[in-house]
């Protein structure tokens, strides 16, 4: 059906083509000069320049059908490749699932005293360690562990879980990697992203801070601080002491891996060199 009328179009854009100066144009020349005897070619040519402002006009008008068919093109391409991309996003994030259990290590400081293997209870634990202890009994002040001491105990403690963290933390990789790698535009991959995020629970983004703040994750970090990918932090009590999630996100990582899109786009005008060093390090992945 398609191919049908752009033949009938054709067909009759070279009709108008054909007839326009052998019939057309004689008569509107004589009307006007109020002649019943056909046009001069001179008659002609005088009154075709009076159109040649129409020449520019419908110039322009078909260079900005051209650019409006471009656009259209462009924003069919895009969703084809948005449609192509979903199945992918589905199954890849499908792979993304917090581990059930997680072990401490013999003699750990901080592993519970009953011997609960469940996730849950081990992030209870890690949360506490990181709270730190009291500096006066007025509770004013925390002594917050080390990098140096997160990291050490963490290597440990990924270790004995290894083999439930490492797919799992290559699941998480793999997704955002594909996401910021497709051909999709930037809209787009920050709207997958931000699907992704919403899966995260509060104890994930914790795990995922503690991961990537050392070496065992710095193939994470990038995407956390592009991406905000640690927005849905556990954040403590008005007036009361900084969470240990509130104090490791904020101040170990950029204001930008706790932040919605619009607040990174602020932050990226103000840090460019920022934003620009982490495009690098994703590019390189």
């Amino acid at each position: 059906m398609k191919i049908f009328l752009s033949l009938v179009v054709a067909a009759l854009a070279l009709a108008a083509w054909w007839t326009w100066p052998q019939h057309v144009a004689p008569w509107l020349v004589s009307q006007v000069n109020g002649s019943n005897a056909p046009a001069t070619l001179t008659e002609l040519g005088q009154s075709g320049d009076l159109f040649g402002s129409l020449n520019t006009l419908f110039a322009a008008c078909t260079v900005l059908g051209l650019l409006y068919g471009v656009h259209l093109q462009t924003k069919t391409l895009e969703k084809v490749e948005e449609q192509s991309f979903l199945p992918l996003f589905m199954a890849m994030l499908d792979q993304v699932k917090f581990p059930m259990t997680l072990r401490f290590p013999p003699n750990f400081p901080f592993a519970p005293m009953h011997g609960d293997d469940s996730s849950g209870t081990a992030m209870a634990c890690l949360r506490e360690w990181l709270e730190g202890t009291e500096l006066s009994d007025k509770m004013i002040a925390r002594k917050h562990p080390s990098i140096h001491e997160i990291n050490a105990l963490y290597e440990e403690f990924y270790s004995w879980n290894l083999e439930v963290l490492g797919p799992y933390f290559r699941a998480v990789y793999h997704l955002f990697a594909a996401i910021h790698h497709s051909k999709l535009p930037n809209s787009q991959k920050e709207h997958f992203a931000n699907l992704a995020r919403a899966r995260l629970s509060a104890n994930e983004v914790l795990l995922l801070a503690i991961n990537s703040v050392g070496p065992t994750g710095s193939g994470l970090r990038p995407f956390i601080e592009y991406y905000g990918l640690l927005k849905h932090f556990r954040r403590g009590a008005p007036g009361s002491m900084p969470s240990a999630d509130d104090w490791l996100v904020t101040t170990h990582y950029l204001k930008s891996a706790s932040q919605s899109l619009e607040e990174r786009r602020t932050f990226w005008r103000s840090n460019r060199r920022d934003r620009k060093r982490l495009l690098g390090s994703l590019t390189r992945q």
